[in-house]
Formats: structure tokens, sequence, C-alpha cells
């Protein structure tokens, strides 16, 4: 089967669409994100081969399948719980999903690829949302014409992500950084790594039917993940402590009016439990990803700091593709 560029993404508006929209446009593909508010999404045009696409509802499969007409690669990201404005609810992840099903059914669509993330599994009765994680991977891995294939991820970090930028917002505020699931066991990834790796498997037609778990290398609880934040931000000092539950949900629920800013909603149902997986990156994607300091420092270490961490990255005998910006205006001295 030969496979063409023809894409069409639901739910790319987020922080893990954007980087999916970014690597798959750098590879070449033509890509139509679909959106209920156009205008409030121009930004997207920005990258190379986009347009956008108005779809005002993704329940309706009759409406879904006007823009899959000439698709030959459909993208679901809807489980994505970061589209601001354009997210779909815990609730209504099902029944969407059911549409989108019906609508591929009934296109010429000859291949899908569908978010997820770990712990999904739709015999989960204790835990809403992974449960109904599992029946999306199931409706889609069952599609009766276009072969499928799931990327579940772990905890994703970059820049806007909905957890380290906040214990970096947070930081900037006051020195003292709650952190809510402290003790949750995470194998945190890059971001753009994992929309490589996830643009990479579309064309592999024999992974159909398969899900791939993609996480980093190093393992460490979101307490320890926020110290080290705090360390390349150079707020040693600070106190980062555990957030009591109840604290966090109240938090969560003020939103913007919240005095902390290390929480969010999306952060106490997707971090209740570890996020690690024993499948090894480099193994699945064919390439290694970023270490964990690599990845922060590219966002979270200031400006001033960014010259010394890549003087020391030099010293340790790092590849240069592991120096996140080199200042060659002004060349940095040693210390």
């Amino acid at each position: 089967m030969i496979l063409g560029k023809q894409v069409v993404i639901i739910g790319g508006t987020g922080f893990v669409g954007r980087a999916v929209l970014n690597a798959l446009s750098k590879a070449d593909y033509h890509c139509k994100v679909l959106v209920r508010r156009p205008e409030r999404h121009r930004d997207l045009l920005l990258y190379k081969n986009t347009s956008l696409g108005h779809c005002g509802s993704i329940s309706d499969p009759f409406a879904l399948g006007r823009h899959l007409k000439g698709a030959d690669i459909v993208v679901n990201l809807t489980t994505d719980l970061s589209c601001g404005t354009e997210t779909v609810s815990v609730e209504d992840l099902q029944s969407v999903n059911r549409s989108i099903r019906k609508a591929i059914d009934q296109s010429d669509v000859k291949r899908v690829m569908t978010l997820s993330f770990f712990g999904a599994d739709a015999n989960q009765m204790s835990d809403g949302w992974r449960r109904v994680l599992g029946e999306v991977e199931a409706m889609m891995l069952t599609l009766g014409k276009a072969p499928a294939t799931v990327m579940r991820a772990g905890l994703l970090m970059g820049e806007h992500d909905d957890v380290t930028t906040r214990y970096q917002q947070q930081l900037k505020l006051l020195p003292i950084l709650p952190v809510p699931h402290g003790k949750t066991v995470v194998q945190p990834l890059w971001v753009n790594e994992f929309a490589k790796a996830f643009a990479g498997l579309v064309p592999q037609m024999d992974k159909a039917g398969q899900v791939f778990e993609a996480a980093g290398e190093e393992r460490l609880t979101l307490l320890n993940l926020a110290k080290t934040v705090a360390e390349l931000m150079g707020k040693e000092d600070a106190l980062v402590f555990p957030m009591c539950p109840f604290n966090a949900k109240i938090m969560a629920k003020m939103g913007r009016l919240a005095p902390v800013r290390s929480v969010s909603p999306s952060q106490l149902i997707m971090l209740n439990q570890d996020m690690v997986t024993d499948q090894d990156f480099e193994s699945q994607f064919g390439f290694e990803p970023a270490c964990l300091e690599h990845a922060l420092s590219t966002y979270i270490v200031p400006n001033h700091l960014r010259a010394r961490y890549n003087f020391l990255r030099r010293e340790a005998g790092r590849d240069s593709s592991e120096l996140s910006i080199l200042d060659h205006e002004n060349p940095i001295e040693v210390p």
C-alpha cells in the first residue's frame, strides 16, 4: 500500500498536538488541523504545509467525514488534556471517538495514529480516565479498514508544559514550591522527541495494531523533578515540598485565581499513579532521547546561566548536539 502525505489531525491544538504538528510538517506531510474556532488558532498556520479545518463538532461523524475526504492519514490526539477550549472532556471521550471511528470507517483513510497515555486499561474500574483511555485504544485498534497504531506517552516536558513550566512559574513568584503527587514516579521525556518518534511511526505500516510506550531513561519522583527545576533555575535554597491532596484539589479548582501556580486539574487526573515503562525508547524509535538536564535547560534555565551549563557540558566531553544554546557572540570564559 502506498501511503500518501495528506494528514487530518483531530485534537491538535494542545501542548502535544503542536509538537506533533511541527514534527509532521518537517517531514513534509500536509496537515489539516480540525478546530471549532479557526480564528483562535491562526498561529498554527505558521507551520509548513498546514491548514485549518473548521469543524463545529467532532462528535458529528458526517461533519468529520467531509474533512476526511482525500485524507490518507488520521492523527487522533483527542486524549490530550492541554487543548484549552478545544479539550475533549473525559466524559465525552468515548462518544467523540465513536464518531471518529465511524467517520474513518466510511472514508478512504489508509492509516491512523492515536495518542494515549501510560496506564490505559479498559478494565480499570478505579480510575475513570485510564479506563476511558483503554476504551479509546480498543476503538482505534479494531478499525475495520485503516490500520492503527497507538502511541502512549508518560510525562512529557517542554516549554509551556503542564508540570515543569508550572514549577518554573511558581518559583518565579516565590521561593516556595508545593508539589502535588510528589511521590509519583515518572520518566520525563522531551515532547519534541516524543513527536519525532510519533511522526517516525506513521509510514511504518508493519507497526499497525501495536501499542508503543515512549519515556525518557531517568526515573525520579515528581518531588525530585521539582527540585531539579529549582536547581537549574539557580534557586537551590527554595523550599520544595509535597502538597497535600486536599489543598491540591482546592488550588486546581481556583484556576488562575489560585495563589499557588504549581498545580492544575490535568495533573490531578494524570499523575495520581506512577507513569513508568519497561519499554526502551532507543530500541523502539532508533534514537536516544536527550537527558533530563539537557531537555530542561532549553526552557527552564535563565539566559544568564545557559552559557555556564554549556561550558560544563563541553568540559564533560558532551556531544555538541546536547548544547542547548551556544553564545558565539559572547565566548564563555573558564570560571
